[in-house]
């Protein structure tokens, strides 16, 4: 056996030679295998982190050692020592070994190779095991299968009594299923009786399922039942969406019980009953939510939200299963659903959720265009940020639906704390009025090659006064906020104006301020900022003219003049004969138009000649409007 071994490793010596004296220039390297794809089966370690851990280890054993050595002898701590030096010499030995020997012809790569493949032919072994297993149970299986299976009942049964009991006596005829009238084809008297039969059946099904869940006070609060007739039901939030439903769906499941209440649990009041016609099902789901692009003018009507046919089934397939307790389908992802059928109440979960999204992103983009607009007309006078977390959100809050408090714990506020979120965005936030808005270029600005050079002091600083504004809190604002309520069901968006105290911006003060806070109509069917932020307005200027209303009416009461704060007052257009070609020609000194705001109005003489005291829209200053009719 030796002999032949020498032989065939001469043998191959040979072949070698012969191919390197050819010219093939045959390579035993790694990258000749083509095996650097293999999986990983070999735990390795780089030489950095082991001559790190060496050296950790050396020097963790000669602190020991030096700790150890006091109170021992002269001759215990030579002994120790040479020792120490011993073990250490041995395993730096071995550490320079290794680090000679690893990179000569890649070494320690074919190392990890040989492992590597010795790990995958495991594999492999233990796969071709379990191959072998399960082709021998699918052998025996199949010989299983082959063998004729007889039905000795039915035979017996046509033997003895000469025909096939287990037949229904109806013919095939009569059981097949009548295919469906084309387009072209009328229905006959008979079947129109049958289909309204059927459709009379249908509503009143449904009428009984939506009675029932307005007994039970599942039905949410907002859904608007528009009718049920011809075999479907319209349902729907008025401003939010419309859905088509009908009867086919799947049945809808039971509650889960709690592991270990099997015994104990109550027997609900009302037992959810397998509907006749199956459960819900939808079949078109609408949305009435809508936008107005803020190009256009305020008066122009809202385009409702449009969605492709794949996300309009989509919608119906996940509001389908959610009404009957169960995940929706693919290609909508996997729902957990742990308290059974929802009803009506899975639909409006959808929908409302749906519409939602499309407002929440249709409002960041406008208050992104609103805030481009008034930085680049209005000298920064509106700013927009992201409003992170509910403590971070929240200044002070009318009572019921909002708790007042202070940030950052700037004296007491009033009401319960509530816990700041990080990473999930709780709505916007809209400045407005900022100081910067008011600074302009003096007469004594230099110009250096066409350009402005004072402009740009006179930038930085409105820039840093605004900065100071929004961090002290100073500023009036509006935030639209996201509420999710008791559950998702109840999740809405809110606005809500806040102005600071007194109604003045004084950037000098170092701690936000307490803010009067006023809710703000908004409506999802016609999303505009616009009219969130002129509304927010008009509750600071009301604010701010309250406060000039006290300060100035004792001194022109004892003038003679009559003095009254409209909340919405009107301009003026001039005397009786002012007509609709030349209201445009009438000054615009608020920036309002012909928009209703709060103005202070004095009457000046006996006759009814009325001037108005109001806030400028874009910078919060005050002016004095219908004067022009005086002047001219």
């Amino acid at each position: 056996c030796a002999r032949c071994a020498c032989g065939s490793a001469l043998l191959r010596s040979c072949s070698v030679q012969a191919c390197h004296s050819r010219g093939l220039g045959l390579r035993f390297g790694v990258s000749g295998f083509k095996m650097q794809g293999l999986p990983r089966h070999t735990q390795t370690v780089k030489l950095g982190e082991l001559v790190e851990r060496v050296v950790c280890s050396a020097h963790d054993d000669l602190v020991h050692l030096a700790s150890g050595a006091s109170g021992r002898s002269e001759t215990d701590r030579k002994r120790e020592l040479a020792r120490y030096l011993h073990t250490l010499r041995q395993r730096l030995t071995r550490l320079h070994v290794l680090a000679e020997w690893a990179p000569v012809q890649r070494r320690a790569r074919i190392a990890i190779l040989c492992g590597d493949m010795v790990g995958q032919l495991k594999q492999h072994d233990r796969a071709f095991a379990d191959t072998a297993d399960r082709l021998f149970g699918l052998h025996q299986q199949m010989g299983w299968a082959r063998a004729p299976l007889f039905d000795l009942p039915g035979a017996l049964d046509v033997l003895c009594n000469g025909k096939y009991s287990a037949l229904h006596s109806a013919s095939i005829a009569e059981v097949a299923p009548i295919p469906g009238k084309g387009e072209d084809e009328t229905e006959t008297a008979f079947e129109l009786e049958q289909r309204l039969a059927l459709e009379q059946r249908l509503d009143c099904e449904m009428r009984s399922m939506l009675l029932d869940e307005k007994v039970k006070g599942t039905l949410p609060e907002g859904v608007l039942v528009w009718g049920v007739k011809g075999g479907t039901a319209i349902v729907g939030v008025p401003g939010e969406y419309r859905a088509t439903l009908g009867l086919g769906g799947p049945p809808p499941l039971p509650k889960p019980v709690a592991p270990g209440d099997e015994l104990g649990a109550e027997k609900p009041e009302f037992e959810t009953q397998t509907p006749p016609h199956g459960g819900w099902l939808v079949r078109r789901i609408e949305l009435l939510a809508g936008a107005r692009d803020i190009d256009e003018p305020s008066g122009t009507p809202p385009r409702p939200f449009t969605i492709t046919k794949l996300e309009n089934r989509v919608l119906g397939e996940r509001a389908t299963a959610r009404m009957a307790g169960m995940s929706p389908p693919p290609p909508a992802p996997p729902e957990l659903v742990e308290n059974g059928a929802e009803g009506i109440c899975g639909l409006h979960r959808v929908g409302r959720d749906a519409a939602l999204r499309l407002v929440a992103a249709t409002i960041a983009e406008q208050t992104k265009r609103v805030a481009l607009k008034g930085g680049a007309w209005f000298g920064g006078a509106i700013r927009v940020e992201p409003i992170k977390g509910r403590k971070d959100a929240s200044l002070a809050s009318t009572a019921g639906d909002f708790a007042t408090q202070k940030n950052n714990g700037h004296g007491h506020g009033h009401g319960s704390q509530v816990e700041k979120t990080h990473g999930k965005g709780e709505g916007i936030r809209v400045w407005f009025w900022l100081p910067g808005a008011s600074r302009t270029l003096g007469a004594s600005g230099t110009r250096l090659a066409g350009v402005d050079v004072g402009s740009v002091e006179v930038a930085s600083g409105a820039a840093a006064a605004n900065d100071a504004a929004v961090a002290a809190g100073s500023a009036p604002r509006i935030e639209l906020l996201y509420e999710k309520g008791e559950d998702a069901v109840d999740a809405r968006i809110v606005a809500r104006a806040l102005v600071p105290a007194e109604g003045g911006i004084d950037t000098t003060v170092s701690c936000k301020k307490e803010c009067a806070v006023e809710k703000i109509p908004f409506n999802m069917s016609s999303v505009d900022v616009r009219e969130a932020l002129a509304d927010g307005i008009r509750f600071a200027s009301l604010c701010k003219l309250r406060n000039v209303l006290d300060k100035i009416q004792g001194p022109c009461e004892e003038s003679g003049l009559f003095m009254a704060l409209d909340p919405n007052a009107t301009r003026p257009i001039g005397d009786s004969q002012t007509t609709a070609e030349n209201k445009s020609a009438e000054p615009n000194e608020d920036g309002w138009g012909e928009q209703a705001r709060p103005a202070i109005v004095v009457r000046l003489t006996e006759n009814g000649t009325c001037a108005q005291v109001c806030c400028d829209k874009k910078s919060g200053g005050v002016v004095v409007g219908g004067g022009h009719p005086l002047a001219s």
